[in-house]
């Protein structure tokens, strides 16, 4: 059994370098935005598993137009703050050994930064499409956390794929000694990916969710029976429209690691993805938009 009562909270930058100057050997990190669920859960463990010191920072970035703000939170972390107890408790039963939750007075001491971050061609693709400036304020506040923490790897789930390949770039386009780990896709016994999204569902919506992400399933099946791209995506995309009440964005086989378009010629392993937003309602019965993001790996042969 983990001792959970040597797990730190900390708050500060300067409690966090005091504290990291006093661990040895090497260091992991997970970057949340609290409401923690198995899937950070998951990101913990394998960190666990491979990292001497576990750093779990939990902050909601104001920079991230895409999160859903309460209006009164003038603060992230009046965002965060209903959730922390818990979350800190279930952070610390999964091994996690400092969990940072800054304030943003903490994070931007100067105020919202003037230098900002390009992440490229890639960030303006796909999700970078549907949230304008995501991967903008996700690198704007990975460079600060990478920089602060200083980890030797960071642990990132395989259901964000696109982040996923993001952060891979930044870290080989800003030279940090650090290493990208991705962690399998926790999903739920419908198979639907385990996130912030899912827990806002109705029993409905996640039914409706599930028929989505069966159609990568499907998808996986013909990457096994004929190996052809274009079979795949014909298989996943006539099955994905078929999820009533969600309104599919596309469906896409890309690069496993870079995320990018996929070379025609050879053999090779592909990320399928497929993107919608669903119709749902929330628990007062009032109607709401969620959008809805799932991936697996297929090998292709190309034939």
């Amino acid at each position: 059994m983990i001792d959970t009562s040597d797990t730190r909270l900390i708050r500060t930058r300067e409690d966090l370098r005091y504290v990291l100057s006093g661990c040895e050997g090497s260091t992991g990190l997970v970057m949340t935005k609290g409401n923690v669920h198995e899937g950070h859960v998951a990101l913990v463990t394998e960190a666990r598993h491979k990292c001497d010191t576990v750093v779990v920072s939990i902050f909601v970035d104001p920079l991230d137009d895409t999160v859903n703000r309460p209006r009164e939170a003038a603060d992230s972390s009046n965002i965060f703050s209903q959730t922390l107890d818990r979350d800190f408790s279930a952070l610390a039963a999964a091994g996690a050994d400092i969990v940072f939750a800054p304030s943003t007075d903490t994070m931007y001491p100067s105020g919202l930064p003037h230098i900002t971050i390009n992440p490229g061609y890639l960030a303006g693709e796909y999700e970078g499409k549907a949230k304008p400036g995501y991967f903008s304020a996700l690198c704007q506040l990975s460079v600060k956390m990478l920089n602060l923490v200083e980890p030797d790897s960071v642990f990132m789930g395989q259901k964000d794929a696109q982040e996923l390949a993001v952060i891979r770039q930044l870290v080989r386009d800003f030279d940090y000694p650090i290493t990208v780990v991705s962690v399998p896709t926790v999903r739920d016994g419908q198979g639907v990916p385990v996130s912030n999204q899912l827990m806002m569902l109705s029993e409905k919506g996640r039914e409706q969710a599930a028929m989505l992400s069966r159609s990568l399933r499907l998808g996986i099946q013909e990457a096994a029976k004929s190996g052809s791209a274009q079979a795949v995506l014909k298989v996943t995309e006539e099955a994905a429209v078929q999820a009533t009440g969600v309104d599919v964005d596309y469906v896409v086989l890309v690069d496993a690691l870079s995320f990018e378009d996929l070379e025609t010629e050879g053999p090779k392993t592909a990320c399928l993805v497929v993107a919608g937003v669903l119709s749902d309602t929330d628990r007062e019965g009032k109607q709401q938009s969620i959008r809805l993001t799932d991936n697996v790996l297929v090998v292709l042969d190309n034939k």
